[in-house]
């Protein structure tokens, strides 16, 4: 998202003779979206599109038939930028004159900001005029002081809020109230979350037993595949984001994989309660004695063989070739541990490792414990089993 390409999209939108149709089918979408905890609008596969009426008119704006851009989903950047700024233009023809209303904007706004595929409080300093977006300001402080959001939703409309270039914006960011220092569900004022919506993290790799952790290890492919995955995440800025979410079905997982910032493709998988086997939310420091006891065998083996080999003599048989291949095991497993397990810890995260009775494990990193807790806590009561681990 650039401001030269939304400027250029709100200038296209403006010039759209049924834009307020449009805009306003929009508008009702998105607060559709929020109402179902729709992480996934507006991407193919989301709920609310499957399920929104068609649109009343024929639009196209930049070549895009907007009713086809509706039934199958934004699939690319350009195309949500598009969504996000006519569903803007959709508030503005419908902008909320009492206070409680003006609030519950910001709150949809800034939960379409957190959790959906519509940037929408980074597009109003382009779509909005100074007057609204100071309006809007004016009601995300409210929200900050007296509602319950998501903490996601939370520090959003903090970073919208401080880092806002108007001089009466940023005025009103400095009287922001302290964040709470509760991690169970992150909540703007002092009321608490009652229903947590989607766990969003990074997709990970899933427990593996330890024979398979001791084969990978000693035969080095722990080492090579580790490595390839950090370069990839730095250099090329590979990510797999996700969102898990507990809906009537069942548990619902949206994923999508970035390579330099780009889309390379998106899934929706739904896995029904029925077929759930386990859902298990990781302890600190997990596998840790494991891992401990692989580098206790390695070490025992390296003096073992070392050893040996100092009382047998033999020829061709190298000390420091053994100690390569002793440091190359360690730095394998310490590189795997503290990716799985270590680096989520030291950021008070947690893992969910989420498997079905058929097909793969699905882990999923960097979410917060608190809220990974209550949604174990209300699936379970949905099973009607003790609380699941």
């Amino acid at each position: 998202m650039t401001v030269s390409s939304l400027t250029k999209i709100a200038a296209d939108c403006a010039a759209l003779a049924e834009l307020a149709p449009v805009a306003q089918h929009l508008r009702e979408a998105a607060s559709e979206a929020v109402r179902q905890h729709d992480v996934v609008f507006p991407r193919p596969h989301s709920r609310t599109l499957a399920t929104l009426p068609p649109l009343p008119v024929t639009a196209h704006i930049q070549g895009v038939d907007l009713a086809e851009l509706l039934a199958k989903g934004a699939r690319t950047s350009e195309e949500r930028d598009l969504l996000t700024t006519l569903t803007l233009l959709g508030w503005v023809g419908h902008w909320p004159t009492e206070p409680s209303e003006l609030i519950g904007l910001a709150k949809e706004l800034a939960w379409l900001e957190a959790k959906s595929g519509l940037s929408c409080l980074s597009a109003s300093l382009t779509v909005l005029d100074i007057d609204h977006q100071r309006a809007l300001a004016r009601a995300l402080v409210d929200l900050l002081a007296s509602e319950s959001e998501p903490k996601e939703s939370c520090q959003l409309a903090r970073a919208w809020l401080r880092s806002h270039p108007d001089p009466q914006i940023a005025a009103l960011a400095k009287d922001l109230p302290k964040e709470s220092p509760s991690s169970g569900g992150g909540d703007c004022g002092q009321a608490s979350v009652g229903q947590p919506s989607a766990l969003t993290g990074e997709l990970g790799p899933t427990p593996r037993g330890a024979l398979m952790t001791a084969v990978l290890a000693f035969t080095l492919l722990l080492l090579v595949t580790r490595l390839i995955g950090t370069v990839g995440r730095l250099a090329l800025g590979y990510r797999r984001p996700a969102s898990l979410w507990l809906s009537d079905e069942g548990l619902e997982i949206y994923e999508r994989r970035e390579l330099l910032g780009r889309v390379l493709g998106e899934r929706h998988r739904l896995v029904p309660l029925a077929a759930l086997r386990s859902v298990v939310r990781e302890v600190r420091y997990a596998r840790a004695g494991l891992y401990a006891g692989f580098v206790a065998l390695t070490l025992g083996t390296f003096v073992g063989v070392r050893l040996f080999v100092d009382g047998l003599r033999v020829p061709g048989t190298s000390a420091p070739l053994l100690g390569l291949g002793f440091l190359l095991v360690m730095l394998g497993l310490g590189i795997d541990y503290a990716l799985t397990s270590l680096s989520d810890t030291l950021r008070s995260r947690c893992r969910l490792v989420v498997t079905p009775r058929r097909g793969r494990a699905l882990g999923l990193q960097a979410i917060d414990p608190g809220r990974a807790d209550e949604m174990l806590r209300q699936l379970s009561r949905r099973l009607g089993t003790p609380p699941l681990q």
